[in-house]
């Protein structure tokens, strides 16, 4: 499935709860909203070490957008669109955010960044009443409850926990060794935490913890440890862009764990630049494939 072929495949749920709360709440003008238009933001990663995964969800919300449009808009306004790129840096998630609602005067914001950035910006989403769909999915989203934020999947935590579901009753796994290889940022961190908790559940002792930066190139410290200590499943929390070098690198140190990961690093992507590698590598996702004889992916196709 090529990356522009993927527009829209994240976000078409959350933008059609979106669409929604548009019509229903742009009946009368206020904040972004004229007699014709009606103006939305974005703020989403398009340069750095993670465009690859927030320029195709970017793209889907304009296809998304533009097909709106070309239909009429919503009660005859027409969506113009505002997307602000963060680089995946809360600082610059904070100052877009500050941008889109005071100058651009947007009536809403599509997703206010990740994890970090969702959650640096919790106090502005409510005070501003800004309807936000963040692709960030810790747990801390919606408890407590947030009236303007809305999830469009499984948290982090629940992937987590479906990862050790299935090791443990799947695949029947007895005594297994797990180790967690996460991203020193919120969202990995809560990942950690999800591994830890359920770990304690299942009356396992995690065999390894182990950081793995999203800008990382090598990931032979990490590989080499958990060989060392016979890790076979390795849960991780963590983006595309090093999850690929960490299958790439145990392969190089031909060491072959059963490896899960996170929503973010189901993609194609990863199968084609780590090859055989990627062999032994299980995504949890709450997304259906290109494939699917599922309406949403009917309607992406």
């Amino acid at each position: 499935m090529e990356m522009e072929r993927k527009r829209g495949f994240l976000f078409l749920l959350g933008l059609g709860i979106l669409s929604l709360l548009l019509a229903a709440n742009v009946a009368a003008e206020g904040r972004g909203v004229s007699k014709d238009t009606i103006k939305m933001g974005m703020i989403l990663v398009k340069t750095g070490p993670v465009a690859a995964l927030g320029l195709p969800e970017g793209w889907g919300v304009e296809d998304t957008f533009n097909e709106v449009n070309q239909k009429g808009g919503i009660n005859g306004r027409k969506i113009d669109f505002i997307w602000e790129d963060d680089q995946f840096k809360t600082p610059n998630a904070i100052s877009s955010f500050k941008k889109l609602i005071f100058r651009d005067n947007v009536l809403s914001i599509v997703t206010p960044g990740g994890t970090p950035q969702t959650i640096a910006l919790f106090d502005e989403i409510d005070k501003n009443k800004v309807v936000t769909i963040p692709n960030g999915l810790a747990d801390e989203m919606y408890e407590p409850f947030k009236p303007y934020i809305f999830l469009l999947g499984a948290t982090y935590e629940t992937q987590i926990d479906l990862m050790f579901d299935y090791i443990m009753n799947d695949l029947k796994a007895k005594s297994p060794k797990i180790g967690v290889v996460y991203a020193e940022t919120e969202f990995g961190k809560k990942g950690l935490e999800a591994a830890r908790k359920r770990a304690k559940q299942y009356g396992l002792t995690l065999a390894s913890e182990l950081v793995l930066n999203i800008g990382s190139v090598d990931a032979s410290t990490q590989v080499l440890a958990l060989k060392e200590a016979n890790v076979d499943y390795v849960v991780t929390c963590n983006l595309l862009p090093p999850m690929i070098t960490f299958l790439k690198t145990a392969e190089k140190y031909d060491y072959r764990p059963t490896v899960l990961g996170i929503n973010w690093s189901c993609d194609d992507m990863l199968v084609k630049a780590c090859g055989t590698a990627a062999k032994n590598f299980i995504g949890v996702n709450f997304v259906g494939g290109w494939a699917d004889d599922s309406s949403g992916m009917k309607k992406v196709r």
